[in-house]
Protein backbone atom coordinates (compact mmCIF):
# COMPACT_ATOMS: atom_id res chain seq x y z
CA UNK A 1 0.00 0.00 0.00
CA UNK A 2 2.73 2.44 1.15
CA UNK A 3 4.71 1.79 -2.34
CA UNK A 4 1.62 2.63 -4.29
CA UNK A 5 0.62 5.53 -2.56
CA UNK A 6 3.68 6.76 -2.81
CA UNK A 7 3.95 6.00 -6.42
CA UNK A 8 1.43 7.66 -7.32
CA UNK A 9 1.79 10.84 -4.90
CA UNK A 10 4.97 11.23 -7.51
CA UNK A 11 3.61 10.13 -10.72
CA UNK A 12 0.21 12.36 -9.75
CA UNK A 13 2.69 15.88 -9.01
CA UNK A 14 5.42 15.20 -12.09
CA UNK A 15 3.04 16.69 -14.94
CA UNK A 16 1.92 19.59 -12.85
CA UNK A 17 4.38 22.12 -14.00
CA UNK A 18 2.87 25.07 -11.65
CA UNK A 19 3.29 22.60 -8.70
CA UNK A 20 6.37 21.77 -9.50
CA UNK A 21 8.22 24.99 -9.14
CA UNK A 22 7.11 25.01 -5.80
CA UNK A 23 9.42 24.59 -3.29
CA UNK A 24 7.52 22.76 -0.97
CA UNK A 25 6.07 20.62 -3.35
CA UNK A 26 10.08 19.22 -4.44
CA UNK A 27 10.53 18.74 -0.82
CA UNK A 28 7.75 16.73 -0.58
CA UNK A 29 8.83 14.72 -4.02
CA UNK A 30 12.43 14.55 -2.21
CA UNK A 31 11.07 12.64 0.85
CA UNK A 32 8.45 11.08 -1.19
CA UNK A 33 10.91 9.39 -3.09
CA UNK A 34 13.46 8.98 -0.58
CA UNK A 35 10.83 6.75 1.18
CA UNK A 36 9.49 5.15 -1.75
CA UNK A 37 13.47 3.87 -1.73
CA UNK A 38 13.53 2.53 1.65
CA UNK A 39 10.67 1.00 1.26
CA UNK A 40 11.61 -1.37 -1.84
CA UNK A 41 14.79 -2.11 -0.52
CA UNK A 42 12.62 -3.21 2.79
CA UNK A 43 11.10 -5.51 0.66
CA UNK A 44 14.23 -6.96 -0.93
CA UNK A 45 15.83 -7.19 1.82
CA UNK A 46 14.03 -9.90 3.32
CA UNK A 47 14.62 -12.41 0.62
CA UNK A 48 18.35 -12.65 0.97
CA UNK A 49 17.97 -12.44 5.03
CA UNK A 50 16.11 -15.72 4.74
CA UNK A 51 19.13 -16.64 2.55
CA UNK A 52 21.92 -15.36 4.46
CA UNK A 53 24.21 -18.33 6.76
CA UNK A 54 27.41 -17.37 6.33
CA UNK A 55 29.18 -15.22 9.08
CA UNK A 56 30.19 -12.36 6.32
CA UNK A 57 27.34 -10.83 4.53
CA UNK A 58 26.84 -11.44 0.55
CA UNK A 59 27.46 -8.63 -1.40
CA UNK A 60 23.85 -7.95 -2.22
CA UNK A 61 23.07 -8.50 1.38
CA UNK A 62 25.76 -6.15 2.05
CA UNK A 63 24.52 -3.82 -0.55
CA UNK A 64 21.25 -3.65 0.74
CA UNK A 65 22.68 -2.69 4.38
CA UNK A 66 24.36 0.46 2.64
CA UNK A 67 21.73 1.58 0.90
CA UNK A 68 19.04 0.96 3.89
CA UNK A 69 21.42 2.81 5.71
CA UNK A 70 21.75 6.00 3.06
CA UNK A 71 18.02 6.59 2.29
CA UNK A 72 16.80 6.21 5.86
CA UNK A 73 19.21 8.93 6.70
CA UNK A 74 18.19 11.06 3.59
CA UNK A 75 14.64 10.77 4.76
CA UNK A 76 15.79 12.40 7.70
CA UNK A 77 17.45 15.29 5.84
CA UNK A 78 14.41 16.30 3.68
CA UNK A 79 12.40 16.14 7.29
CA UNK A 80 15.29 18.85 8.46
CA UNK A 81 15.00 20.76 5.48
CA UNK A 82 11.38 20.95 5.50
CA UNK A 83 11.16 22.33 8.66
CA UNK A 84 13.78 24.38 7.88
CA UNK A 85 11.46 26.11 5.47
CA UNK A 86 8.52 25.99 7.55
CA UNK A 87 10.64 27.99 10.43
CA UNK A 88 11.97 30.52 8.00
CA UNK A 89 8.34 31.10 5.86
CA UNK A 90 6.77 31.78 9.09
CA UNK A 91 9.85 33.88 11.46
CA UNK A 92 11.54 34.92 8.10
CA UNK A 93 14.74 35.59 9.89
CA UNK A 94 16.18 38.99 8.97
CA UNK A 95 14.53 38.65 5.74
CA UNK A 96 16.65 35.40 4.46
CA UNK A 97 16.69 34.41 1.06
CA UNK A 98 18.64 31.04 0.20
CA UNK A 99 19.79 31.36 -3.23
CA UNK A 100 19.29 27.88 -5.28
CA UNK A 101 18.11 27.10 -2.41
CA UNK A 102 17.08 23.30 -3.86
CA UNK A 103 20.56 22.70 -5.15
CA UNK A 104 21.85 23.16 -2.13
CA UNK A 105 19.32 21.33 -0.01
CA UNK A 106 19.92 18.61 -1.77
CA UNK A 107 23.55 18.54 -1.83
CA UNK A 108 23.52 18.45 2.14
CA UNK A 109 19.82 15.97 2.16
CA UNK A 110 21.62 13.59 -0.50
CA UNK A 111 25.03 13.97 -0.18
CA UNK A 112 25.64 14.35 3.55
CA UNK A 113 23.97 10.70 4.50
CA UNK A 114 26.95 9.16 2.03
CA UNK A 115 29.68 10.25 4.56
CA UNK A 116 28.29 7.75 7.02
CA UNK A 117 27.87 4.50 5.26
CA UNK A 118 32.04 5.34 3.49
CA UNK A 119 33.07 6.15 7.20
CA UNK A 120 31.32 2.54 8.47
CA UNK A 121 32.63 0.79 5.53
CA UNK A 122 36.22 2.30 6.18
CA UNK A 123 36.15 1.22 9.98
CA UNK A 124 34.27 -2.33 9.66
CA UNK A 125 34.64 -3.19 6.29
CA UNK A 126 32.60 -6.57 6.23
CA UNK A 127 31.51 -6.58 9.50
CA UNK A 128 29.96 -3.24 8.95
CA UNK A 129 26.71 -5.14 7.55
CA UNK A 130 25.33 -7.89 9.77
CA UNK A 131 24.34 -10.85 7.98
CA UNK A 132 21.59 -11.36 9.65
CA UNK A 133 19.99 -8.84 9.02
CA UNK A 134 21.66 -7.16 5.33
CA UNK A 135 21.32 -3.95 8.30
CA UNK A 136 24.12 -1.86 9.99
CA UNK A 137 25.62 -4.15 12.68
CA UNK A 138 25.14 -2.32 15.98
CA UNK A 139 28.91 -1.37 16.93
CA UNK A 140 29.16 0.66 13.70
CA UNK A 141 25.22 1.74 13.76
CA UNK A 142 26.18 3.85 16.84
CA UNK A 143 28.08 5.97 14.84
CA UNK A 144 26.88 5.94 11.30
CA UNK A 145 23.39 5.74 11.96
CA UNK A 146 22.12 5.63 15.31
CA UNK A 147 23.90 8.82 16.56
CA UNK A 148 22.74 10.97 13.06
CA UNK A 149 19.54 9.87 13.56
CA UNK A 150 19.04 11.04 17.22
CA UNK A 151 20.74 14.16 15.75
CA UNK A 152 18.08 14.56 13.02
CA UNK A 153 14.98 14.00 15.51
CA UNK A 154 16.17 16.62 18.30
CA UNK A 155 16.74 19.06 15.13
CA UNK A 156 13.33 18.79 14.06
CA UNK A 157 11.86 19.01 17.78
CA UNK A 158 13.94 22.33 18.38
CA UNK A 159 12.61 23.95 15.23
CA UNK A 160 8.75 22.70 15.84
CA UNK A 161 9.16 24.02 19.59
CA UNK A 162 10.37 27.49 17.70
CA UNK A 163 7.69 27.40 15.01
CA UNK A 164 4.67 26.68 17.38
CA UNK A 165 6.05 29.76 19.49
CA UNK A 166 5.82 31.31 16.35
CA UNK A 167 2.14 30.38 15.01
CA UNK A 168 0.87 31.08 19.03
CA UNK A 169 2.88 34.74 18.97
CA UNK A 170 1.12 35.25 15.60
CA UNK A 171 -2.30 34.16 16.69
CA UNK A 172 -2.45 36.40 19.47
CA UNK A 173 -1.16 39.64 18.17
CA UNK A 174 -3.74 39.02 15.46
CA UNK A 175 -6.79 38.61 18.32
CA UNK A 176 -4.84 41.48 19.98
CA UNK A 177 -5.49 43.59 16.85
CA UNK A 178 -9.21 41.91 15.94
CA UNK A 179 -11.38 45.26 16.68
CA UNK A 180 -14.35 43.02 17.91
CA UNK A 181 -12.06 41.19 20.20
CA UNK A 182 -11.60 44.93 21.69
CA UNK A 183 -15.30 45.80 21.38
CA UNK A 184 -16.14 42.33 23.05
CA UNK A 185 -13.34 43.33 26.22
CA UNK A 186 -14.87 46.54 26.64
CA UNK A 187 -17.98 45.43 27.24
CA UNK A 188 -17.07 43.23 29.52
CA UNK A 189 -15.32 45.98 31.70
CA UNK A 190 -18.36 47.91 31.29
CA UNK A 191 -20.47 45.13 32.49
CA UNK A 192 -17.63 44.36 35.91
CA UNK A 193 -19.55 45.90 39.21
CA UNK A 194 -17.18 49.27 40.49
CA UNK A 195 -15.71 48.46 43.71
CA UNK A 196 -17.59 51.67 44.97
CA UNK A 197 -21.30 49.72 44.45
CA UNK A 198 -20.03 46.57 45.57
Amino acid sequence: ISIVGLSLTIISHLPNRKLMKTRSIKIHLMLSVSLLCSIILLFIMDIFVAEEEEMDPSIPCFVIGVLLNYFWLTQLCWMVVEAVTIYMALVKVLGVHISRAMIKFSVFAWGSPVLFPLIGYAWGRNKFIDPKTCFVSRPFGFATFYAPVALGVLTNWILFIFIAKVIVAKSRAKAEQNPENHSEIALKNENKPSPRLA
